[in-house]
């Protein structure tokens, strides 16, 4: 039990913090299928924030001396997106400051975001931390370290993770061209 609380600690899930209905062997029976598919559920793949936390959000993210660029900062249209008011690509986009920062280009370049391409970029990003040892403390826009990259080369994943992120930037791509057409 300890070591599927571990692994599911890493894809996100919290077990002793599930607080959805069901017996403890139900939730673990989600939490197995949320290890084999953590975007099973996409967009609700995650806990969204509610009003209050938005509020705070807001506050904290607009402090002037924080300087934070556009797409980490929350207002009230970040807020309702979350809340809702705008569909699932701009509620799971409000959640995420890159894909945020990417939802108000395309939006304001009038080529708004398909959940498909949404949910890809999910997986691209998690994908890509594939890339990086689990005790990574680093920033997420670094190169992955070069010693564990020869690691993955020795183990023969590397490349698996390569094709795998390649595929997913075709998906991207194509899905991007279509909806412009």
């Amino acid at each position: 039990m300890q070591e599927l609380k571990t692994q599911a600690a890493f894809a996100g899930i919290n077990l002793d913090e599930d607080k959805s209905e069901g017996s403890a062997e139900e939730k673990l029976n989600r939490a197995k299928d949320k290890l084999k598919d953590p975007l099973r559920d996409f967009p609700n793949d995650i806990d969204y924030l509610n009003a209050n936390d938005c509020e705070v959000k807001i506050r904290l993210t607009n402090n002037p001396k924080l300087k934070l660029p556009f797409e980490q900062k929350w207002d009230s249209y970040r807020k309702d997106c979350c809340l809702g008011k705008y569909g699932n690509v701009a509620k799971r986009c409000s959640m995420n400051d890159t894909l945020w920062g990417r939802y108000l280009t395309s939006t304001e370049a009038g080529r708004p975001l398909p959940l498909d391409v949404v949910k890809a970029m999910v997986e691209f990003d998690m994908i890509r931390r594939e890339l990086y040892p689990k005790d990574y403390k680093g920033h997420p826009d670094d190169d992955p370290p070069k010693v564990y990259i020869e690691e993955l080369k020795r183990s023969g994943k590397y490349t698996d993770i390569l094709q795998r992120l390649n595929t997913l930037t075709q998906r991207i791509q194509n899905s991007g061209s279509q909806s412009t057409s």
